[in-house]
Formats: structure tokens, sequence, C-alpha cells
């Protein structure tokens, strides 16, 4: 979860787009907010989790197949494979596929 992230939403929803300036709301609903929020936030993180896709960095929401074929993509796989977090353990569905693109990259160099 980015608490930046939060902390947009929670201005478009409680902040007055014309004036700039907080909307009289009770603390329930900023509560009641957050708590949704976070629900989501939870969802989206697992529904990335188990379908490959990152979950995390600049690239989260991303496959791995679509961030591999970006400018400083494979750089950044190989940096996150690297890490002590990223292991098959954790990251059951995205490990391999890391994996993988590193090592096709791999292939097609030794090919060229």
């Amino acid at each position: 979860m980015s608490l930046q992230r939060l902390a947009d939403d929670m201005k478009t929803e409680f902040v007055d787009s014309e004036t700039g300036k907080l909307r009289k709301i009770a603390a329930g609903n900023v509560f009641k907010f957050v708590n949704n929020w976070i629900e989501n936030e939870q969802k989206t993180y697992q529904k990335n989790k188990e379908s490959g896709l990152l979950t995390f960095g600049k690239y989260r929401n991303q496959s791995v197949e679509k961030v591999a074929q970006l400018d400083k993509g494979l750089d950044y796989l190989g940096w996150v494979s690297r890490q002590s977090w990223m292991t098959s353990e954790k990251f059951p569905s995205l490990y391999p596929k890391i994996q993988e693109a590193l090592n096709a990259n791999d292939s097609g160099d030794k090919k060229n």
C-alpha cells in the first residue's frame, strides 16, 4: 500500500476541487473511506500477486512481460530478482516469470 495513493484518494474524496478546501465531513465517514480503501488495496494486491503481476514499485500492476519490453525494464527486473525479499516462497507466481524473462534475454544475447 502506498500512503501517497491514500492521501491522493482522500484529497479527491474530501477536498472541494473548486475551492481546494476540506469539505465538512463526519469522522466516521473518514474511517469508513480508509477502511474501504485498505480493503480494496488488499484485494488488488492479492489478485495481482496470484496473477503474477508486479505488486510494488514504479511498474506496479503491470506484467513482467510488459516490463521486460520497456527501456530499462530488464535492468529493473534484474534488480528485483537480486533483492533478498524476492523469493519463490513469497512470490510464487511472480518469481518464475521474472526468472523466465531474464533467462530469455540471456538466451537472446547469446544468439546474437
